[in-house]
């Protein structure tokens, strides 16, 4: 009877291994998504497929390799990324947010993508962020291209939509009490950043963005962007603020008098005459003395600067405007004459310090209300001094000149 039993378990569990024989111990993996390479362009073989102002539509398979400059992570764009290789960059815009980070080398698969020029940007639109991207490899960040606020401006051809990084620049005085835009309202934030040569561009950052809340800093440094661009005007794109390093002083003038209300920190001194140096409100304030008040009179009369320290300062330059009228043919600039004294206690100039004339820099001819730039006046002799500076005024009872002051300014010269 145990035999039987023993026999019919046998047989039994045959039919249940068979079953499990069947079974693989695998299971089938989902198909690949492959997209096909087709055609391998360059970014500026996109460029040259479609010229400003045209636009274009991919219909067979072709494909672009770059790698990512931006993207939305910050919230300063959206449903949109740059990308870059080593002929251009461009903008690309998808139809819904993508996946993509900065870094990511990818191959762009364009077919039924469009190439366009969105008042004046390069971009490649219609994008799909699944089918229209593979990714090759990701961290493979590149290098800022280090520029210059003119060079942007000169070739935004070429600039546009790269990435680039300045040195020595800063936000503009007037935009240090904000913010990079309106977090609240989310509204754009529209600053500048401006070079030691008085060259500036804008700083575009979206209400959505994360620092957008963020001060901005208030020192001088380096700055990396992406340079986008609308219509004719350059807009850069933080990334982050981590890349906004203005850590250094500000640069720019050290000493500023431009007479906005009356004569400022200047002292008055009228050694002759009954005329005296006075406030106009001529080229939005300045200086001004004449000797002429009905008829011609003699006089001497100076205007002198308070002490204004260059200690720790290197390659000093001045800047000065002015205007002059009616001068005397004989005597010409003699009769307005500007100086530098190192040695000046103060009271009467004429009793007190050595006084120098300075030369060689640009002045008005003498004919005109026309207000004239000085151009830099090198002021590097006087580099680590505490000097001051006076304007120096003479007329006699034949000819009296006018004279107007309306600035002076020193600061450092910018290295070239």
């Amino acid at each position: 009877m145990k035999r039987i039993i023993k026999v019919f378990l046998v047989f039994a569990l045959i039919p249940v291994a068979l079953f499990y024989s069947c079974i693989e111990d695998q299971f089938d993996t989902p198909p690949i998504n492959e997209l096909p390479v087709g055609s391998v362009l360059t970014i500026q073989d996109l460029r040259d497929l479609c010229p400003p102002g045209t636009a274009f539509k991919f219909r067979g398979d072709t494909s672009v390799y770059a790698v990512v400059t931006m993207d939305e992570k910050s919230g300063n764009i959206y449903k949109n990324a740059f990308i870059q290789d080593a002929t251009g960059a461009v903008n690309l815009r998808f139809q819904s947010s993508s996946a993509l980070y900065e870094g990511d080398s990818i191959r762009l698969y364009l077919k039924n993508a469009k190439l366009s020029w969105y008042n004046g940007l390069f971009q490649v639109d219609s994008l799909h962020p699944d089918s229209s991207v593979i990714k090759q490899a990701t961290h493979k960040y590149l290098t800022p291209e280090i520029v210059t606020i003119d060079q942007i401006k000169s070739d935004l051809s070429y600039y546009q939509s790269r990435l680039v990084k300045f040195e020595n620049v800063q936000f503009l005085a007037s935009d240090t009490s904000k913010t990079y835009a309106d977090a609240e309202g989310l509204q754009y934030g529209e600053l500048y950043i401006e070079d030691p040569a008085g060259n500036s561009v804008m700083v575009r950052t979206s209400g959505y963005a994360k620092f957008a809340a963020e001060n901005v800093p208030n020192g001088s440094g380096s700055f990396t962007a992406i340079v986008g661009l609308y219509g004719t005007t350059v807009q850069l794109y933080i990334r982050r603020t981590s890349e906004v390093e203005l850590t250094n002083p500000r640069f720019g003038p050290f000493f500023v008098e431009n007479f906005k209300n009356n004569l400022g920190s200047f002292t008055k001194y009228s050694i002759t005459g009954d005329q005296a140096w006075y406030w106009a409100s001529y080229d939005d304030g300045c200086a001004v003395m004449s000797g002429f008040d009905g008829g011609n009179f003699a006089n001497e009369d100076w205007l002198v600067s308070p002490a204004i320290d260059l200690t720790g300062r290197n390659n000093v330059i001045m800047n000065i405007r002015e205007a002059i009228n009616y001068i005397n043919p004989a005597t010409g600039l003699n009769d307005m004459q500007i100086l530098v004294s190192t040695n000046y206690q103060g009271g009467d100039p004429t009793a007190s310090g050595t006084w120098t004339a300075l030369s060689g820099f640009n002045r008005p001819a003498g004919n005109s209300w026309s207000f004239v730039d000085s151009g830099d006046i090198d002021m590097s002799a006087y580099d680590g001094e505490t000097i001051y500076v006076a304007f120096k005024y003479l007329s006699n009872s034949t000819k009296a000149a006018s004279w107007e002051v309306g600035k002076v300014q020193l600061m450092e010269a910018v290295a070239k």
